[in-house]
């Protein structure tokens, strides 16, 4: 299902860029393809290690739970190239400026190419830009042990902790119920509930279903 899912937000992620300057046959292409730009991203980001929970680089793996990157960043680059591959001289006429649509056109449509080229140069500025900042804060961050919460906060899921969200059990049912005084922080099970609050966090009491 997620990849159901996935994979069509991919096709409209893909087609976003050549929207307005690609033909019907030529937004299939760019739906189809970025349907598998998100399969192969999504196995391949698995594989690429990072920061583990010890802080050492090599022992983790990025963990990217909704696919985030594949689906947005790789299939938005994914159409960005594709854009100047298949946009056509009249879509680019009406779209944008009639006078450059000769040289705008992507390369498979009779186009100079320079379109492409500058949409390559788009994606590589753009990450570089994305990169240059995405390390300075998150790794300012990190240096000053603000990046990551407490380990009894993992152990019990931000979704708790943060949003008052029961935790699932194997199969999607919630493993406990939550009481008044416990909406902030519900716990997996009442041990860890005892574990969290002896430890100063902030649950204090729990309800079994």
């Amino acid at each position: 299902l997620q990849n159901a899912t996935n994979g069509a937000l991919a096709g409209l992620v893909g087609v976003t860029a050549g929207c307005s300057v690609v033909d019907p046959g030529g937004a299939i292409v760019i739906g189809i393809g970025a349907a598998w730009v998100y399969i192969l991203g999504s196995r391949g980001l698995k594989k690429v290690k990072c920061f583990g929970a010890d802080g050492k680089w090599g022992t983790g793996y990025i963990d990217d739970v909704i696919d985030a990157i594949p689906v947005h960043g790789m299939c938005g680059a994914y159409g960005v190239i594709m854009t100047g591959l298949l946009a056509t001289k009249d879509n680019y006429a009406r779209a944008y400026y009639a006078a450059r649509a000769a040289d705008c056109a992507g390369l498979l449509y009779g186009g100079t190419g320079g379109a492409l080229g500058a949409n390559i140069i788009f994606i590589v500025v753009d990450v570089l830009w994305t990169s240059f900042w995405s390390i300075l804060v998150f790794g300012t961050l990190k240096t000053l042990n603000l990046l990551r919460v407490d380990s009894d906060t993992e152990d019990i899921g931000m979704d708790a902790s943060e949003h008052g969200a029961a935790p699932l059990k194997e199969g999607g049912a919630p493993s406990i119920a939550m009481s008044d005084s416990a909406k902030r922080t519900p716990s997996l099970d009442p041990a860890v509930a005892m574990n969290y609050s002896n430890k100063g966090g902030k649950k204090k009491d729990v309800e079994d279903i």
